[in-house]
């Protein structure tokens, strides 16, 4: 992983927003991201980080959402902004 879990406070705070946001307790969350794992908020599943590409503008270097879902959006996307069926 990029950066290491915990350390400082603005980490902690991450940490506990995302444990939060996912309704899941603090400790069960930071276990699942040192697994390497990530949540997928499209597919709104925990995936492994390999599986996320990258996005340079994020704290940690990766995409909110894994390439599958990411590609998938696309897929439809095109198909809707040119109004075929899908």
């Amino acid at each position: 992983m990029g950066f290491p879990l915990m350390g400082t406070h603005g980490e902690m705070a991450r940490m506990r927003m995302g444990a939060t946001r996912l309704n899941m307790p603090l400790d069960e969350y930071i276990a699942k991201r040192e697994a390497g794992q990530r949540w997928c908020f499209r597919c709104q599943a925990w995936q492994p980080v390999a599986l996320f590409g990258t996005h340079p503008r994020r704290a940690d270097g990766l995409d909110s959402q894994c390439l599958e879902s990411a590609r998938k959006y696309a897929r439809e996307h095109q198909r809707r902004k040119r109004g075929t069926a899908a």
